[in-house]
């Protein structure tokens, strides 16, 4: 556990909020985001004395938003387990181009 997640989980603790919520918050938000996104967020929540999965979103919803990312796509959980365990790899909108035969010149 890094430095920033541990005393961040030690301030979470202490306060008013519920810990093992806001554990499964923060275990979504690494499954959707990237666990170094989660951290980066943590450390700046812990300087802005933010606490809470919510303000966690926000901070690395703002910092992809600075580098020209969007949000993630939510997951899609049908409860069929070899249908979760599909891992679909996204593709360029542009390779749809193809597809479409260009228009024939007219007379």
């Amino acid at each position: 556990m890094s430095p920033a997640r541990r005393l961040y989980m030690q301030k979470i603790a202490r306060s008013r909020l519920n810990l093992d919520n806001e554990v499964r918050k923060l275990m979504r938000l690494i499954a959707k985001y990237d666990e170094a996104d989660v951290i980066s967020a943590m450390t700046q929540a812990l300087a802005l004395r933010t606490l809470g999965a919510k303000y966690v979103r926000t901070l690395i919803d703002q910092a992809r938003f600075a580098r020209g990312l969007g949000q993630p796509p939510e997951p899609v959980i049908t409860g069929n387990a070899d249908a979760d365990a599909v891992d679909v790899q996204p593709h360029p909108m542009e390779s749809y181009d193809a597809l479409i035969p260009p228009p024939k010149p007219s007379k």
